[in-house]
Formats: structure tokens, sequence, C-alpha cells
């Protein structure tokens, strides 16, 4: 049925009336080819026939069909033709006819064959053939080339019945872009059987045979055994890959395939499979489906044997095996070594192939479970390099090892690991060398055993060329109980009992063979001859490391604000790069530490210089080897001191009163301190005027409470500087202290700790007091009011005010001649009375305006009452500054 759209477009639907059941379609847009193009399906059903038109569009749609008899009997020609004749003179006369063809078949038989268009073919049309016997549809393929020289064969197909099939030019319509022209086809019968060779194959035999004709294939027969392993190599110089599949129940790979290069027997290959039971298997050789497919191929069936061609299978632990071979791709070599629970080996595996291949060696269990497993990639690798790593057996039994992979010759060595020393006795004590041992091959373990009298700690020292790296562990005897070893320093604790040390090379591969030396020394952290507890004034002379990793502990009692310093001296052999360190610990955190040479020139030449306690409580110095990790050599004697810095001033007296100043005073060495009291009356507010000679380091001037040594004020000596002000404690006195500051944390390698302080030189300061109360304005200041005084050194004034709580009011200041020194100025601020919290005016600085300038508003109080402070102020904050001013708040 022919269908055309004339606008808009539609779908021409053909259904059987009595059911509905569809029978085809046709779809066509408004412009589209015309009507003689656009066809459903042809249709021989004996029915009635029902035609729906379903519009694109409603009311849109203009349509035509047109029903055309079909005659499916070849115009030309007769309808029949024998197997093996090629069909000319034939054509497709329009768009819906088909000619069917008949030839008679035998069941069983295989056939083939091609279709070809004569004529031109326009745009994507194509030509079809459909092969079918009275029940089924066999086979249907498309093509649409003309005056092909290598022709596309469609799929072979097998005859079921001894009768005529039909040969359909075109097959049903999927497209109706179809071929219209003359046209030709050929079909053929394909022999299964090998033409040259017998069809029944023998295992490890090579079969010549060819693809004759194109679709041609090949069917071979051979006989196997349940569990029978084979592998098939296929070699071809086709000019088509040629493919060889096996046929029938197998485990493993079923498919192998070759290029038309001629690459070798044994390059391609099914890959080993398994054969699941008693029977005859096929292996089917075919090539592509195009007429140029043909050429010669060998097939050969090779049976896998699994015992080793050359040498016994049964192995000898310890023994390097040699003279075995992967034969071919596929094959496979086992042999096996008996062992019991718990024994250890390490299985060594090495090829001699080129290339990048590997082969493999699996450890399988009496129950055919795989343990552990190795690679080898040659050549050139030592035998030593590949290896499963030490592995434990689980049971008792015979283990299978099977080589796989790469063919080529191979060799292994079984090696099992005796964890006693092979020279050295097993038996050894504190303070034993044990320098004539080795780590034979990769895996091997060492064990020894020794014994502790009472608790103590335990260094060891490993050494040995080519170990690449070294584990050792200790476990208490009997129990088997892991001692856990510090892995930096190899040190570990025991109490009494008896243990064994175990030196082993990695469990992973290729690591850790080669003679090695071992020392173990007791450490316990105390002096052995000194006391452990240091006052500050003593000197440690008669102590020393010893053995080598020998810890010494020390402890004093400091006070906050102490000042000592630690010095430390080695006097043991010069060694070119050995030393010792002495830790320093606060009650809570390390300090830092000073180290010196084994062999040092004198005590000073390496200490803290001043060293200021941060806190009141117990403090430690521990002493060890210099090195991290401590070195065998770093033992011997020391000398230690822990001594007070002095904090008396030189030239001056330390004793002050108000007024006092001191101008020819010095920190004469770095980390000088200089400590002064200065007596007054309790309450009364002072401050300090301070300067330096410094230029890149400073000294820092400190007031505080002698009794709880908390800071009233400082400064630093950059230029003139004034600390404060702050008031006399109860006591009547307070401490002044200049000195420079020291670091947080001390690494000391020198007489200077490297330079940890850097001023030394002259300083000067004077305690004034200080006078809160304005000089000349009223101390009351009434609000509105304009008050008018001045600034003069180290000076604060300040106003009592009132107003009304909750108010809010804004302050006002004006500096009415310029400052001295030019570049500071004057901060006026609001306080609170009764909490101290800046109301406004905080960090504002005024250096001089026209008119009052505003420095912040700020309510009133709950109390009514706040004060009025003026004070000179810079960057760094109170400075020396003197400046005539004038106030005023309001709202």
């Amino acid at each position: 049925m022919l269908f055309e759209a004339s606008s808009g477009g539609g779908t021409l639907f053909v259904k059987d009336s009595a059911n509905g059941f569809p029978v085809g379609n046709v779809s066509d847009l408004a412009g589209g080819p015309g009507l003689g193009t656009q066809l459903t399906v042809n249709s021989s059903r004996n029915a009635t026939l029902l035609l729906e038109v379903n519009g694109v569009t409603p009311d849109t749609t203009r349509f035509r069909f047109l029903i055309h008899t079909v005659n499916r009997a070849p115009e030309s020609r007769s309808a029949r033709f024998a197997l093996g004749d090629t069909v000319t003179g034939e054509s497709i006369d329009d768009i819906p006819d088909v000619d069917d063809f008949f030839a008679g078949g035998m069941a069983g038989k295989y056939i083939t064959g091609w279709v070809e268009p004569l004529g031109p073919v326009t745009g994507n049309s194509l030509l079809s053939i459909q092969i079918s016997d009275p029940t089924s549809t066999l086979f249907s393929s498309t093509y649409g080339v003309v005056g092909q020289t290598v022709r596309q064969l469609f799929a072979f197909g097998r005859l079921a019945f001894n009768i005529d099939y039909r040969f359909t030019i075109p097959a049903p319509r999927t497209s109706n872009l179809q071929y219209t022209g003359p046209y030709r086809f050929h079909v053929y019968e394909i022999n299964p059987a090998p033409e040259s060779a017998g069809a029944a194959i023998s295992a490890n035999s090579i079969v010549s045979e060819a693809i004759d004709i194109g679709g041609d294939f090949d069917d071979f027969q051979f006989p196997a055994n349940a569990g029978d392993e084979f592998n098939v190599f296929l070699q071809s110089s086709a000019a088509r890959p040629t493919s060889a599949s096996i046929v029938g129940s197998i485990q493993g790979g079923t498919t192998a395939s070759t290029m038309a290069v001629d690459t070798g027997m044994f390059q391609h290959a099914t890959g080993r499979f398994k054969v699941l039971k008693d029977t005859t298997y096929g292996i089917h050789v075919s090539s592509q489906y195009v007429s140029d497919a043909v050429g010669p191929y060998r097939l050969y069936l090779y049976r896998v044997n699994r015992a080793p061609e050359s040498i016994p299978a049964a192995v000898t632990p310890g023994d390097t095996i040699s003279g075995e071979s992967i034969d071919l791709p596929g094959d496979v070599d086992e042999f096996t070594v008996s062992g019991t629970a718990g024994q250890q080996f390490n299985i060594f595996v090495q090829t001699t192939i080129q290339g990048g291949q590997a082969l493999t060696m699996a450890v399988r269990t009496p129950g055919n479970q795989v343990l552990v497993g190795a690679e080898s990639y040659g050549p050139g690798l030592d035998l030593l390099l590949q290896s499963t790593g030490r592995f434990t057996l689980p049971e008792t039994g015979t283990y299978r090892l099977t080589f796989d992979g790469a063919a080529g010759p191979y060799r292994f060595f079984v090696y099992p690991i005796n964890p006693q020393p092979e020279t050295h006795a097993a038996a050894i004590a504190f303070r034993d060398s044990i320098e004539d041992e080795s780590l034979d091959v990769p895996g091997d373990i060492d064990q020894f055993t020794f014994s502790a009298p009472d608790s103590n700690g335990v260094t060891l020292f490993l050494e040995g060329a080519g170990l690449g790296s070294v584990e050792m562990s200790v476990f208490r005897a009997g129990t088997g109980q892991q001692i856990p070893i510090d892995g930096y320093y190899n040190r570990f604790a025991v109490g009494t009992g008896s243990y064994v040390l175990r030196v082993q090379s990695p469990g992973y591969p290729g690591v850790g063979a080669g003679p090695y030396r071992l020392w173990m020394y007791p450490s316990k952290p105390t002096p052995e001859t000194a006391n452990a507890n240091l006052a500050i004034g003593d000197t440690i002379e008669s102590e020393q490391l010893d053995p080598p990793a020998d810890v010494d502990v020390f402890h004093f009692d400091g006070v906050k604000g102490q000042h000592v310093n630690v010095a430390f001296q080695g006097t043991s052999a010069p060694t070119s790069n050995g030393g010792y360190t002495a830790l320093l610990y606060e009650p809570s955190n390390i300090m830092g530490w000073v180290s010196t040479p084994t062999s040092s020139p004198s005590l000073g030449a390496q200490q803290t210089t001043r060293l200021d306690l941060p806190a009141t409580g117990r403090y430690t110095i521990g002493i060890q080897g210099g090195s991290s990790p401590t070195q065998r050599i770093e033992h011997g004697p020391y000398r230690l001191a822990l001594t007070a810095v002095d904090t008396m001033p030189e030239q001056v007296g330390a004793a002050l009163v108000p007024g006092d100043s001191v101008t020819t005073e010095q920190i004469d060495t770095p980390g000088d301190w200089d400590q002064f009291t200065v007596t007054a009356l309790p309450g009364e507010d002072l401050g300090l005027v301070f300067q330096s000679s410094g230029s890149v380091n400073f000294p820092m001037i400190r007031a505080s409470n002698p009794v709880t040594g908390d800071s009233l004020a400082r400064t630093v000596g950059q230029f003139v500087r004034f600390a404060g002000p702050f008031r006399v404690p109860s006591g009547g006195q307070v401490n002044v202290a200049v000195y420079e500051l020291a670091r947080h944390f001390y690494e000391c390698y020198d007489a200077t700790c490297g330079g940890v302080f850097g001023f030394t030189g002259s300083y000067q300061f004077k305690v004034i007091r200080v006078n809160r109360a304005p000089e000349t304005a009223s101390p009351t200041y009434t609000l509105g009011d304009t008050a008018r005084d001045a600034i003069d050194v180290g000076d604060i004034d300040e106003f009592n005010a009132s107003a009304t709580p909750g108010g809010v009011l804004t302050a006002y200041l004006r500096v009415t001649a310029p400052p001295v020194p030019s570049g500071s100025g004057l901060t006026l601020e609001i306080i609170d009375p009764a909490t101290g919290d800046i109301l406004a005016g905080q960090g504002v600085q005024v250096f001089g305006q026209s008119q009052l300038y505003p420095v912040g508003s700020f309510s009133v109080p709950a109390g009514g009452q706040f004060l009025i402070r003026v004070r000179g102020s810079c960057t760094f904050g109170d400075d020396i500054i003197t400046a005539p001013y004038e106030i005023q708040v309001k709202p």
C-alpha cells in the first residue's frame, strides 16, 4: 500500500479487521518524495484489512493512498534454481515488486551466499534477501553495493528439512529506502568437514588446513576426560582474520583469533581451559563473512601436563631448582613441598625470558587454596629479588607450587626460615656484641634470648651493609607478649624475666639480606654516681653516660622569675660527629637544650647564659647522646653546672626612692640583668623615664610587685620612653629591673646560646612621682565649662564630673600649642569610676587643632559620676610629652 500526504502529515495503519492485529504502517509529511515511494509492507494475508489514517494535526492533513497488487514471481526467468547457481537476469521493477525463488535443500546442510545490485544505487537505498522455510525465517541480509569485488556474505545457516526453501528479494521492508533495478545472487553449500585433514584431531599434533571459499568453516573433534586441560593454538596466513572456538562444556577461555600476518604457531591461543566431562569436544575454525576470507591455517591442540617435564616434582626445602621451563604458553608445572603447621618459608623465583611477560608462581594449600604468590619479569634480575615474602604454613601437609605464565626456562629456591642464629649463640646478655651474624636471604630471621634481673630500659644499636631495612621486635618468653619499641631510638622497657629478641628482614620481597652487627645496652634514667637532685649553684664533675644510650636525669626546684645558667661540657674522647645534649624541662613543657661535643674545651663553651624560670616548681635536666637517634660512640664523662645569674647592678646601689636617677649603669654582658628596689609610700603613683644606647637590640625596664612578681609597668629603651603611672603596692616597695627579653625556647650550641641576647651598653632611667590632679585647673569639672591646663613629662590630669545618668555627652580636646616632641599628641578619655571602663576617647590622639576636637560621645553611668583623664600619647603608648590643652564636655 502506497501513501502520500499532500498537506500536513500523517500515518496509514494497516490492521487485520477481525482482531486489530497490525500488519504494517507508513508515514508521510507534505513535500515528501511522492506516492510511489511511501510503502507499508507487502502482505499476502487472507483477511479483510482495516486501513486507518491518523493526521499529525487534526483537520489539516490531506492524503491519498494506493492499494498495489504485487506479483511475487520473477518476471524474466524461472523461480527455481539449484544451490550453487548464480541467479541473474532479474530485476526489482518498482518499489512494491518482490521476487520469490525456490531451491531444494537437504537437512543438515549449511549454506551461505551473497546478493548484489547491478544498477545504480541512489541515496541510502538498499537491496536485501530473506531465506525461509514453511515455518520460519532462517536469516535476512541487506546490502547496497554495486560492482563489489569483495562481496559481503550472509551468515551461514543450517537447513532443517529436506524441502524447497524460499529466497525472497527484497526481504520484507523495514525502510522505504529500497533499491529498484537489476540484481544477481549466489547461494552455495558449505562443507563443515576439513577438506585436507581428518576431522579427528590428536593432542600435541599440528593440523594443516585451509578456508577454501568465503564463508567456509572446519569442524574438528577430539576426545577428552573430565579434568583434562588444553590450549589450542592457531596460525593463519589468510587474507582475513581466522578464529577458533571450543565447542563443549569447559572452564576458562573459549576463543582465539589471528590476523593475516603469519606471526608464528604459538602467538595466538584460546588460553588454557579445562573440560568438565568425559566426551568428545569440538574445535570450530572460521573466518569473516566476506568472499576473499580464504587461505591456509595451522591448528595445534596442546594437552597441558602439570608435571615437570625434566626434573622430579618433589622439592626438598633449601634446594635451588633449575633445569625446568614453561614449554608453551598455557603450560603449567607443579611441584610439591611438605611442611608442618607454623613452619615459615620464603620462595624465590626467577625467569630468564626476554620481554614484558611474567612468570607467576602460586603456593596452594593441601585444600587447594592460594596461600601466597610471586612474579618474575626476566631477564637480568637476581634470583633473590623476586619472592613470595615470608609466609607461615597454616597446616601440616603437602603444598603445591604452581608455575604458569611466560614460556621459557626458570629456577626457584625454597628457603626454610630458621630462627636460630647461624654463627652466634642464641643466648645473649646486656652489653654483649653480635658481630658475626647475617640475615642470609630476604625474609630470614634470627632470634636471641636474654634475661632482665630487674626493671630496666634497653637500647639496641644495629649496623650492617646492604640491609635495606631491618625489623627488630622483643617478646616476653613463654607468653609471646610483644614489648613496644620506640621505632626511632630503638629503646624499650622490660621488667624482671626472660625475653626473645628477633632480628628479621621485612616480610615483603627482595629487601633485607646481609651481615649485621648488634649491641644491646641497659639504660636507667638515673645518674650512676652523682645525686639526681641539684641545687642552684651545684656543679656535676664525676658523672658519665655509660653505657651507650645511657640517660641521666637531674631535678632542681626553681621559683618563678629566678635567673639561672645551665653550662654543659663533654669531657670524653673526641669524635668527628658525636656529642651530648642536656634537655631542659620546666614543670610542664620543654624549654630547650644545651648541646656539646663529646670533647669540649671548657664548661662555659656551651651554655644558656641567662635562663628565666617561668614558673615555680620542679625542673628537669635530661642528659643523653646528642644525635637523633643516639650513636654508639656517644658515651663517656661530662660536666654540668647549674648556677644563679647575678642581678645586682655593678656601678650604683640597688636601693632607690622617688626622684632618684640612674645614669652610669650598663648591661655589661649579653643577658646581664640589673635589679633595683624603689621604696615609696604605699598607693603613691610613680613612673619611670627610660632610655638606652641601643640601636638594633634594646633593653627593657619593668616595675613589678616584689611579693607576687606581677608586672606594674614596663617599656622598651628605644628613644626616651615613659613606663607608668603605677601605684606602689601595700608593702611600700617596687622592684625595677633592666634587662633584655629572652627567648621562649633555647637552642644552645656555644657560649652565647647562638646569640640569644644581643644588647650590651649603657642605659638611664629616673623614678618620678606622678600627680594625677591638674596643676592649675580645678579637679572638679562643671559640665559645659572649658578647663585649661598642661601635661608635663609623665604627667596625667584627672577631673571628676557629674551629670544626669543616661544622658548622652560629647567630649572635646584641643592642644593649644605644638606638643614636644613633635609627632606626639594628647589623649582625652572618659572613664566609668565604678568599673574602670573607658567610655570614650580610647586610641584617639590630638596633635593640635584650631578648635575643640570631638574625641567621642558616651552615656553617663548610672551613678551620674564620670572621670576625665588627659595624658600624653604616641604610637607606642604613654610617652615623654609636654603640651598645653583645653577640654570641654557637653551634650
